[in-house]
């Protein structure tokens, strides 16, 4: 059955059906329309709207605008928690580290710190404001947000350690040299005798 008009419909209804049935029988991949990696771009904001989005620019290049799209139900899910900020500043490209008052000594109650590895993104004014607003939306209505600290780019290195042992003797060999040698002469005299006495006989 391809409509729904009832078998006593008359010959216009029949004809406006017919015409009507030209405009509705569109190729069209209805998936790919609600699919925020495949629809095409100038159908972006209304996926948007569909998916209740909290905060929309169209300014923003459409890779931020498809994630915005594909995370907004989670958000929703999980909103008031970290998980959901961890979700927003993985939306940047960036990472987070969340520091909350019970953490640390002498805090005030109710408070948290953000440290944030921007991984080499760029980031200006307006996408600051965005950031900071779609923070707010998530957070826990009961937290506050005292500061932010932004690291520009996380720089990993290698320590190479060397070490070289040299061991050995040098040994000098000089010619040798002349010495002025003194002839020493030791003469020695022997003298032996006897002595014979001839006396008178008495």
């Amino acid at each position: 059955m391809k409509q729904l008009l009832p078998p006593n419909s008359t010959k216009l209804e029949l004809n406006v059906s017919k015409v009507l049935e030209n405009t509705t029988n569109l190729a069209i991949d209805i998936k790919k329309l609600v699919n925020p990696s495949d629809i095409p771009s100038q159908f972006l904001p209304h996926l948007a709207w569909q998916n209740s989005v909290d905060r929309w620019n169209r300014t923003w290049p459409d890779e931020f605008k498809r994630k915005q799209i594909q995370i907004a139900f989670d958000l929703h899910r999980r909103k008031g928690t970290v998980s959901a900020l961890r979700s927003v500043v993985n939306s940047f490209g960036f990472d987070m580290k969340i520091t909350e008052w019970w953490q640390l000594s002498n805090a005030v109650p109710g408070t948290f710190y953000l440290d944030i590895e921007m991984n080499g993104k760029p980031f200006e004014q307006t996408d600051y404001n965005i950031f900071i607003d779609l923070l707010n939306d998530n957070k826990p209505l009961t937290r506050h947000l005292t500061s932010i600290n932004f690291k520009a780019e996380r720089i990993q290195t290698r320590v190479l350690l060397a070490s070289a042992t040299y061991d050995g003797h040098v040994t000098v060999i000089y010619p040798e040299l002349p010495v002025n040698k003194t002839k020493i002469s030791m003469p020695a005299v022997h003298f032996d005798h006897q002595v014979t006495s001839i006396f008178p006989q008495v």
